[in-house]
């Protein structure tokens, strides 16, 4: 669990193992109340997306495979209304 409390928005960004010979199916997420559910889209088109996303002001999250069993979530973090 995350809040942003900085006064500028960041990029958190998260690399978890998981276990040898497993697949990762999918990914959900909670942003206040919301809760999102990932899909899965070639690199180039979800890369795409998420900067798009980034420059429209909206707090994307993008999920890819490192390594082999090694993942990293990038997740812009806006800061919260005071």
């Amino acid at each position: 669990m995350y809040r942003n409390e900085t006064g500028v928005n960041l990029e958190a960004v998260y690399t978890f193992p998981i276990a040898p010979g497993a697949t990762l199916l999918g990914m959900s997420i909670q942003i206040g109340e919301k809760r999102l559910q990932g899909v899965v889209i070639e690199k180039k088109d979800a890369t795409e997306r998420y900067e798009k996303a980034i420059d429209d002001g909206d707090m994307p999250v993008m999920l890819e495979k490192s390594f082999e069993g090694l993942y990293t979530a990038k997740i812009l973090s806006c800061t919260i209304d005071r």
